[in-house]
């Protein structure tokens, strides 16, 4: 089933309990799927909806909210490129569009637990995983193995994306990466050319090297704020793992029962919404005490 719009949108909102919020996904398989599995207990409080990408959930709030003014309405998206500044600002205050950015680069980089891959791994293989894969730390090093493989990726879309950003509409825009293997013996000097010929006048190729040079400085813990989880997610990780001829995406569904607990930085995002100003007069109950933070 596509994405809802229009009319049917609009119903299928003013049917939703509470806070209406739209997420990134086409179907309700995507990421609404997750939001209804990590926050079902607040089902009264808020209803999440459906639409295909950022600029959808930015259009959808919009209109949403212009048809449905007795309905609180906000939307969230995927990081991306998003600077810390704007996360600290929505931290602070509620966006005037309603819309708010996961404080990871994508929602899937919540699925890329290492604590919760043992647990899955270790089920599907009834508790005698292949050797490499049998020890937490084991399981740890694989994942960062993955993030150390993406950085060249994230390096070299962070500069192609800025590009972008700031060309004209006589330059088409250049195509992003998606896997690692497409920057095996990548030369930097490539996008040095590049830009020359699209008159830029910052050396892209420099420009790349200091992005990754400031993206392996970082510590392990941030670099899901930087790298796209999604594609590490689905073209890496998910791949690679010993798999007992399960279908990959089958895997997800194990993570989330041996993770049910939502992210924190998602509980955050959600307790904003709920609580923001104005919500007791849509008749938005109130959080249960007994929620877990």
């Amino acid at each position: 089933m596509s994405y809802l719009r229009g009319n049917e949108l609009l119903m299928k909102c003013r049917a939703g309990r509470g806070v209406v919020v739209l997420v990134e996904g086409e179907t309700e398989q995507d990421d609404p799927f997750f939001y209804n599995r990590w926050f079902g207990d607040r089902a009264r409080e808020v209803s999440f909806f459906p639409q295909n990408g950022w600029q959808q959930v930015c259009t959808a709030v919009a209109q949403v909210r212009e048809h449905m003014p007795g309905r609180p309405v906000f939307g969230i998206i995927d990081r991306d490129f998003t600077d810390a500044a704007v996360l600290d600002r929505q931290r602070k205050r509620m966006p005037e569009d309603g819309i708010l950015r996961t404080h990871y680069y994508t929602l899937e980089n919540h699925l890329l637990g290492v604590s919760g891959w043992h647990q899955v791994i270790r089920l599907i293989h009834r508790d005698n995983p292949p050797a490499g894969w049998r020890e937490l730390v084991e399981i740890e090093e694989h994942l960062l193995r993955c993030y150390r493989e993406f950085l060249p990726v994230a390096a070299y879309n962070w500069v192609v994306w800025q590009e972008n950003m700031g060309s004209g509409k006589e330059h088409p825009g250049v195509p992003a990466k998606e896997h690692p293997d497409q920057m095996r013996d990548f030369d930097p000097a490539l996008l040095s050319v590049l830009g020359k010929s699209r008159g830029s006048s910052i050396d892209l190729g420099l420009k790349y090297q200091d992005r990754l040079a400031w993206l392996r400085a970082l510590s392990a813990d941030e670099w899901p704020c930087w790298v796209h989880g999604k594609l590490l997610l689905n073209r890496v990780w998910l791949p690679r793992i010993p798999k007992a001829g399960m279908n990959p995406s089958h895997l997800v569904n194990y993570y989330i029962g041996q993770c049910p607990e939502p992210p924190p930085a998602l509980v955050n995002l959600i307790d904003q919404i709920t609580e923001a100003p104005g919500r007791a007069a849509f008749g938005v109950p109130p959080r249960f005490l007994g929620h877990v933070q």
